[in-house]
């Protein structure tokens, strides 16, 4: 197991299920190659999920991860990603929260699908540094759900 890596929460988890899709699932540094214990939102508006660091850290970037079939799940019919945000700062994101996260500055911001040719991984990096306790990632959009497999941050 990684060192403490902090913890996570999100707007939701899908069907409730926090065993088999909860946020913990984006600390783990393991990379699953469906969509079983991976980050899972229901399908929602404006889903989100925040990472709370373990200690306050200059935040250079983050690379995230999306589901290990990701190529396969779009072909039959998963969705594409198009306005995503990431954000960082001392602020934290209420764990009731509905609507657009504006607290904390931006670290990067996509009007474009965020996995598509990557083979779903994306590096982030921020275009200044930031004094970071927490990094939230949200889409930006109405009924989706955010799945990401897992992440590591890029320090400044």
């Amino acid at each position: 197991k990684r060192q403490d890596q902090g913890h996570a929460m999100s707007s939701s988890t899908c069907n409730d299920q926090n065993e088999q899709w909860g946020p913990q699932y984006i600390l783990n540094g393991l990379w699953s190659r469906n969509d079983d214990y991976i980050f899972k939102s229901k399908d929602e508006d404006f889903p989100w999920i925040q990472w709370t660091l373990p200690n306050t850290t200059k935040l250079a970037g983050i690379m995230i991860s999306s589901r290990g079939d990701y190529q396969d799940w779009r072909q039959y019919g998963g969705h594409s990603v198009r306005r995503f945000e990431i954000r960082a700062g001392s602020a934290q994101v209420s764990p009731d929260f509905k609507g657009e996260i504006m607290v904390n500055d931006v670290c990067g911001k996509f009007d474009e699908n965020l996995f598509e040719h990557k083979r779903g991984v994306r590096r982030v990096m921020c275009e200044e540094e930031i004094l970071a306790d927490y990094v939230s990632l949200q889409i930006k959009e109405r009924d989706v759900s955010l799945q990401i497999n897992c992440n590591n941050l890029t320090f400044g």
